[in-house]
């Protein structure tokens, strides 16, 4: 398997336990391409019928809202104790996700993916 890595990213650390309880209440607080935290209001969304969340309860989506910015939205993907989160603001796409199983995430923007990589070529 290839490694690709984006041109560039940051890196952080993510407690999971204490960012699954901070999406319980409703909001939270993300990276941004300048570094900064931005609020988010989040819920929980449905992707799954309710029979196939019974049977897989520790699969979880949410869908988030700019507080201070509502152009800005987000979905975070939860499967476990791992998140996967894309941030969608200002005609631009950022993703959050787990480099390592120590809790560590990167933190990159989809133009800074190699050519032909997350990007469709008309």
């Amino acid at each position: 398997m290839e490694t690709i890595l984006p041109a560039s990213y940051q890196t952080y650390t993510l407690q999971a336990d204490l960012f699954e309880e901070t999406i319980t209440t409703g909001q939270v607080a993300l990276p941004s391409e300048t570094g900064l935290l931005h609020a988010y209001a989040v819920k929980r969304s449905a992707v799954m019928s309710p029979e196939l969340q019974a049977k897989f309860p520790n699969i979880r989506s949410y869908e988030g809202v700019g507080m201070f910015n509502p152009l800005c939205q987000c979905r975070i993907d939860q499967k476990n104790k791992t998140f996967t989160i894309a941030i969608f603001c200002n005609d631009a796409t950022y993703f959050i996700k787990e480099l390592s199983s120590e809790g560590i995430y990167f933190f990159y923007a989809k133009h800074d993916l190699p050519d032909g990589i997350g990007h469709i070529k008309e």
